[in-house]
């Protein structure tokens, strides 16, 4: 994006809100929930316009989850290279915070340094009857449009997953029409 009109928006809206990078302008965000599939990965691109030291990644959760499973609802924040994408942290266990409505600020178990000028991949697991719903810009295919795996900005991966695997094939992604909104702090 260097220098563009189009990152010099969505960089002004991340330093308003305190964000080192975000996957869209909070103000744009609208009232939608839509759940997340138990046991699927929901992928979430973020560009990282400056080097910064994440500790945390942030969601909002507009519908509970449904008797969520123990240890099996986690935030991760992956490196991309190419088709691949690589676990860099993971949150604490969100069982509880993702059984509640509200912003959710999802500590990291250590601080993660981020690369100026890279995208990274926010990604969402959770497990239980019922996934909670995020707050999402848009939900038409047009959220991806022009762009094919392993390009996606929102995507989704795996089927019966319980953990976050420590790489993702992102070649094999399918498009998602849903932007939800992650950040990172």
């Amino acid at each position: 994006m260097g220098s563009s009109g189009g990152a010099s928006q969505v960089r002004a809206g991340a330093v308003q809100h305190g964000l080192i990078a975000e996957s869209q302008d909070p103000a744009t965000l609208l009232g939608t929930s839509l759940p997340v599939a138990v046991g699927v990965l929901h992928l979430v691109r973020v560009y990282v316009p400056v080097a910064a030291t994440v500790t945390s990644i942030l969601a909002y959760v507009t519908t509970a989850g449904v008797s969520l499973t123990a240890a099996q609802n986690l935030a991760g924040l992956y490196s991309v290279a190419g088709s691949t994408a690589t676990k860099v942290g993971t949150s604490t266990d969100q069982t509880t915070p993702w059984g509640s409505t509200g912003a959710k600020t999802m500590a990291l178990t250590g601080t993660v340094a981020v690369t100026a000028d890279t995208d990274y991949l926010v990604v969402l697991l959770a497990n239980g009857v019922a996934g909670p719903g995020f707050r999402s810009g848009d939900s038409v295919l047009g959220v991806n449009m022009g762009l094919a795996a392993p390009a996606l900005r929102y995507a989704t991966s795996g089927t019966g997953l319980t953990a976050l695997p420590s790489t993702i094939n992102l070649a094999g992604a399918s498009a998602l029409a849903a932007a939800y909104f992650a950040a990172l702090v």
